[in-house]
């Protein structure tokens, strides 16, 4: 199953990495890199699919993974309370898309949508610990699944 991950992070060389880590996990992948509050939430208004129904995937974005501190436009100030902020839109409107927390910063929430929490510097070893979050056999059955319909 091709997966459509929404990247949301100021951050160019870490956002980079993020993205080279995850298709190293997942063989056919496409990337949405945003890297402000306005832009993110834009990208994900226009992406996710209200209208399909229960049974079937109620979005075109599998996952985010999401900076904790970033500008809410273009050029603006870092702010500590994006994350959140980008959190909380998601919870009101119940979009159901998951969130994996990666930034610099350790960050406790309890929220519903969070589904890990990376805590991030130089020297992470990103693929592991996705791996640990993602769970091994939901990669390995989301990649067979990829590879089956390629195959048809």
């Amino acid at each position: 199953m091709k997966k459509n991950i929404l990247i949301i992070d100021d951050n160019p060389t870490k956002a980079e990495r993020i993205k080279t880590t995850l298709q190293s996990i997942y063989k056919d992948t496409r990337f949405s890199i945003q890297s402000n509050y306005n832009a993110a939430i834009d990208f994900i208004n226009r992406n996710y699919n209200y209208n399909l129904t229960n049974d079937d995937d109620k979005t075109k974005i599998s996952f985010i993974v999401l900076d904790w501190m970033f500008p809410r436009y273009p050029g603006g100030p870092v702010n500590p309370e994006m994350g959140e902020e980008v959190i909380q839109e998601i919870f009101e409107r119940d979009m159901d898309i998951p969130v994996i927390i990666c930034s610099s910063n350790e960050i406790r929430l309890n929220e519903e949508d969070v589904i890990g929490e990376i805590v991030y510097d130089e020297s992470s070893d990103l693929k592991t610990k996705f791996v640990e979050i993602l769970g091994q056999e939901n990669i390995d059955r989301d990649n067979e699944e990829e590879s089956v319909v390629k195959k048809i």
